[in-house]
């Protein structure tokens, strides 16, 4: 089974000796996920009722979206500017 990334790093390197690590705990957004997720299921229940078609492909495409979003563990972002240079990494 794959699991979800849990944390986030970002890494800000700026000018001389100018370093930014910023640390994202993920792990503690997902409360917040399922507290949103429950709270919008009697909307697309309702949703069903009224229009059959539309709210059912949207029903289907969450499970992608969740494996899409496991999927990101072990990316790694690197952008680089004349002045600045910006690392992601999620695990």
């Amino acid at each position: 089974m794959i699991f979800p990334p849990s944390i986030m790093r970002v890494r800000v390197l700026g000018g001389v000796r100018r370093r930014r690590d910023f640390w994202l705990p993920l792990l503690l957004l997902w409360p917040i996920a399922t507290v949103a997720g429950l709270a919008g299921l009697p909307a697309l229940f309702l949703l069903v009722t009224v229009r059959p078609r539309m709210p059912w492909r949207i029903l289907l495409a969450l499970p992608w979206a969740f494996l899409v979003f496991c999927r990101l563990r072990g990316l790694r972002v690197e952008l680089t500017g004349p002045k600045k240079q910006v690392c992601v990494w999620v695990a």
